[in-house]
């Protein structure tokens, strides 16, 4: 559903870079969005230029052809000297046919391609992604004043706001703006059949019977505290162990070594265990959401992952470490479990004992979830902020 809101801007151009190849399918129902509001975007990711184009700004065939080699040729060493070359000299070059330039996920080599626009009086914005911020060193985040100093607009999320305020003060206060991006997989997660559902588990899984599946993490990096999650569960009981199956999502993020290390400390746990570790299609990802029962997330930070989202969406008990700040959830009695580190055994414990009167709770999160984060609300305060 579009809403006609194009007295903001009408008929703009923007061009966003994004930097993570597997933000695809976000950036392409960002601009499906957008571009029923009359906001025509051209997605370009800086990791394999590899774009999507919905706008009619020309880019010259030379370039076009440079984007294509980028991104199917396989030469590790060539490859990355051929994106330099387009990072520093080219890209620029079609910047001054756009409306705006959003640069999403601030990453400090992004200050050469600001310095081109403050030269040019090219108008840019910054949408901050969360990891960009919150693990930043102080070095980095020195560099960051330069975006910050001369951009138009700073888009982020509550908790990235109270971040800002903690670096930089009040300083950017003008500048900031609350936005959030829808989450598409609500549409899929609804649509699922049961008969699917119990194919795509058994795929996933195997047949584990009557347990209690517990999501621990949403990815391979080592920051998600995987260790400690295997730690907690190990310490109980026997029964309890044999009353849960274990997934670990671990698509991207993690190294080799790192899986065979994770893998071998499930083995000594006695828990049956299931690590995900290739690639998902979106219905067994939807899969993951609709059947887990239980959620663990410990990570050193986040800035409301869209998969978390995903888990209150369907109902699941979540547990999440009282460290991390969603700002959202506490505003809107979104209910989940704050738990320390040392406590998470204490945590999965009392749910396992108590699981119907914890997932009545949590099913009362499902609306409260939708009216926040689903595309339909989110678009009009990005498209408001865009016609600014």
């Amino acid at each position: 559903m579009f809403c006609d809101i194009t007295l903001f801007c009408e008929l703009m151009n923007i061009l966003i870079l994004y930097p993570y190849y597997n933000q695809k399918g976000l950036m392409h129902n960002f601009s499906s969005y957008l571009r029923g509001n009359g906001i025509y975007v051209d997605a370009l990711c800086l990791a394999n230029y590899n774009y999507e184009k919905t706008t009619v700004v020309p880019w010259s065939e030379v370039l076009v052809r440079i984007f294509f080699i980028v991104c199917k040729f396989n030469d590790g060493v060539l490859k990355r000297i051929i994106r330099k070359i387009v990072f520093q000299y080219f890209l620029r070059k079609i910047f001054p046919l756009y409306d705006l330039v959003d640069f999403h996920s601030y990453s400090s080599k992004y200050n050469i391609l600001m310095e081109y626009c403050v030269k040019k009086n090219i108008k840019f914005d910054i949408t901050l992604w969360g990891s960009d911020l919150m693990r930043s060193s102080e070095y980095r985040r020195k560099l960051f004043r330069y975006g910050f100093d001369n951009c138009y607009v700073i888009k982020m999320t509550e908790n990235l706001y109270e971040i800002m305020k903690k670096y930089y003060c009040n300083i950017y206060d003008d500048k900031c703006r609350i936005v959030y991006f829808g989450n598409s997989d609500f549409q899929i997660i609804d649509i699922l059949t049961e008969t699917e559902i119990d194919v795509i588990k058994n795929r996933l899984y195997g047949n584990i019977g009557g347990k209690k599946i517990v999501v621990c993490g949403y990815n391979g990096i080592q920051s998600q505290n995987h260790s400690m999650m295997i730690e907690a569960l190990a310490s109980l009981s026997d029964a309890e162990k044999n009353s849960i199956h274990v997934v670990f999502p671990m698509t991207y993020g993690a190294k080799s070594d790192y899986l065979e290390y994770i893998r071998s400390q499930l083995d000594g746990t006695m828990i049956s265990y299931s690590i995900l570790d290739c690639f998902l299609e979106l219905k067994e990802v939807a899969t993951i959401r609709k059947t887990a029962n239980i959620v663990l997330n410990v990570q050193n930070t986040d800035a409301m992952a869209a998969s978390l989202q995903d888990h209150l969406y369907c109902g699941n008990v979540c547990i999440f470490g009282d460290w991390l700040n969603y700002v959202p959830y506490t505003k809107n009695d979104i209910f989940y479990i704050k738990t320390s580190m040392n406590d998470i055994a204490v945590h999965v414990r009392d749910v396992l004992k108590n699981y119907d009167y914890y997932h009545n709770l949590c099913n009362e999160n499902h609306d409260k979830i939708k009216n926040l984060f689903s595309w339909d609300v989110t678009i009009l305060k990005q498209i408001q902020v865009y016609g600014e």
